[in-house]
């Protein structure tokens, strides 16, 4: 073995594990994007529940309640 040959083995086997390394650190880097993504999601749906859970709660219910009463006995 000469030592061009040797030469040209390190440099591949270093290009490889710089290509691994970047690899691995991009598919980190998506699920952490997607982790996040989901998150954000979860975070819209539940104030979308509270709003709406505000919405329904009994005191307003009773309130809407009393209001058709007092509508229907003016009628």
């Amino acid at each position: 073995m000469n030592n061009e040959w040797i030469f040209v083995t390190q440099i591949i086997s270093l290009i490889t594990y710089v290509g691994t390394a970047f690899g691995l650190y991009m598919l980190l880097v998506k699920q952490k994007n997607s982790t996040i993504e989901l998150l954000k999601e979860k975070s819209d749906f539940l104030k979308m529940q509270v709003d709406k859970l505000k919405e329904e709660s009994p005191d307003i219910l009773a309130d809407r309640l009393a209001k058709r009463v007092v509508l229907l006995k003016g009628e």
